[in-house]
């Protein structure tokens, strides 16, 4: 982990596995360069599904390889948006296919009369576009089955898109599916009622190209670290790692561990200045309709079933509805209750503005201070990692719940959507959502525990400043901040 020197991996565009352009520079420097890339990935709403990631890349073409006719056949080709460090692996940040390309003459060349470049435009959209545009047959009827069975379908109707696998929770393998008249749906919409039916959302990958389920409940006991760096100048506050299990019905659990990431909430300017209080968000109610197979086993019959939280004598009644595939009581009921802890553990806090990190510092270099913040953040889709906003001047009032029984967490969330830009620098706004956890052992650190880490209060800046006195504690971490830390860890 490197603190104190930028980390800047630089961008990399591929059409079918083959690089087009990874130069960044002037255009003289390459015949293609690469003039700028936008991502929009993710979803607006913690209870809503995400939907396509799309991309606009803008490329500097001096040769005239995109003025041949010819290149119209890339329409349609796998189009991937790379992130490639100094040192190290590359990692994928986009992954989807060409939808459109458009170019413009640039500058006339005085001797020749010829543009000087072009400017080409690509535009396109992730791979789980794809699941939109397969249409089930009509008359198509999917039998009664356990989960891990219409896993299998799904998987088995997106055989062509590309998509390497479909996980969700193991918990639900066999969980009892109703039959189901799917013809003439299409697979992104069924894909979104499996996933809500087994009580969560999905994201799509595109480092290692599968879907996957984002299910999580409130967070008891998850270690915040203040992370101190001797003589870097540098004290962080780190949430915890978080542990993914997931089930694809053709292999073995997937465990994968994704490790929280810091923010200064300083200098991560709030892109819209307004707190989000509406209580459209907050739902009391949780009503979905189902198949009792145990009283009607052909089907045809279906049950409504609710839970309501949080209901006030003064207060509406605000219902998210759904329909599932579930078909036994058994499971019913627990996924309602689930929903309805996601609302209380998500919904019920102000949701934090969307904040704007731009690694472009206005000095002479670019680049992420934390490497694992660059490999977090740049990647056009959900994961389970949680992030820590240190020194947000909204951290405080983004703490207190509308259900009273919550304890009020750190600022601890999840990046559910955003937006991924390259403008001579990586410019990356992230929508935030609470990521609840009661954290029962904050304040078990004390200041004697700092006695060991030479860390002063006051000095610098900001904590990727070296400063005069290096082992300084800076403005970046408030004192609401230092109530988290469960743990010290001093790196060399």
């Amino acid at each position: 982990m490197n603190i104190v020197n930028a980390w800047s991996p630089r961008p990399i565009v591929k059409l079918d596995g083959q690089t087009v352009a990874d130069c960044t520079g002037e255009i003289d420097a390459a015949p293609v360069v690469i003039d700028g890339v936008t991502i929009d990935w993710g979803r607006d709403s913690y209870l809503d599904m995400p939907r396509p990631a799309h991309i606009e890349i803008d490329l500097l073409d001096r040769d005239g390889r995109w003025s041949n006719p010819a290149n119209r056949s890339q329409i349609g080709t796998l189009l991937d948006l790379d992130a490639q460090p100094e040192s190290g692996d590359a990692w994928r940040v986009f992954h989807g296919r060409l939808a459109a390309a458009d170019y413009t003459p640039g500058p006339l060349d005085p001797d020749t009369a010829a543009p000087r470049y072009w400017i080409v435009h690509l535009t396109g959209v992730d791979i789980t576009a794809q699941l939109g545009n397969i249409i089930i047959p009509d008359g198509t009827v999917w039998p009664a089955e356990t989960a891990i069975n219409r896993a299998i379908r799904l998987n088995d109707a997106g055989a062509d898109t590309d998509i390497d696998a479909v996980y969700f929770r193991p918990d639900a393998v066999d969980w009892q599916m109703a039959p189901v008249d799917v013809g003439g749906k299409d697979l992104l919409t069924l894909i979104d009622t499996f996933y809500r039916s087994t009580g969560s959302t999905w994201a799509y990958n595109p480092v290692d190209n599968t879907l996957r389920d984002q299910f999580r409940l409130a967070s008891t006991g998850m270690v915040t670290q203040l992370a101190v760096y001797p003589g870097a100048g540098a004290a962080m506050i780190f949430p915890g790692a978080t542990i993914y299990e997931g089930k694809d019905g053709a292999s073995d659990p997937a465990t994968i561990t994704y490790n929280g990431i810091t923010i200064d909430g300083r200098t991560a300017a709030a892109a819209d200045p307004a707190m989000d209080l509406a209580p459209t968000l907050d739902a009391n109610r949780v009503e979905c309709k189902w198949t009792d197979l145990a009283t009607d086993p052909s089907g045809d019959l279906h049950t409504t079933s609710y839970t309501e939280f949080n209901t006030h004598p003064w207060d509406a009644t605000r219902t998210m509805r759904y329909d599932s595939w579930l078909a036994d009581g058994l499971q019913i009921d627990p996924v309602l209750q689930q929903w309805s802890y996601r609302i209380m553990y998500e919904g019920s806090f102000p949701r934090h503005p969307d904040i704007v990190i731009d690694t472009r510092h206005g000095d002479a270099w670019t680049g992420f201070y934390v490497a694992n913040m660059a490999r977090r953040i740049l990647r056009a889709g959900e994961t389970p990692s949680t992030i820590y906003v240190m020194g947000s001047r909204y951290s405080e009032p983004a703490r207190h719940s509308t259900t009273f029984a919550l304890a009020t967490p750190p600022p601890t969330y999840s990046a559910i959507g955003g937006r991924i830009e390259w403008r001579s620098g990586w410019i990356v706004t992230l929508k935030l959502q609470t990521w609840y956890t009661s954290n029962p052992d904050a304040g078990t650190v004390s200041w004697s525990d700092l006695d060991g880490t030479q860390l002063k209060w006051g000095g610098n800046n900001h904590w990727w400043d070296t400063g005069a006195d290096p082992d300084t504690f800076t403005g970046s971490i408030s004192w609401l901040d230092m109530r988290a830390p469960t743990t010290v860890y001093s790196y060399s």
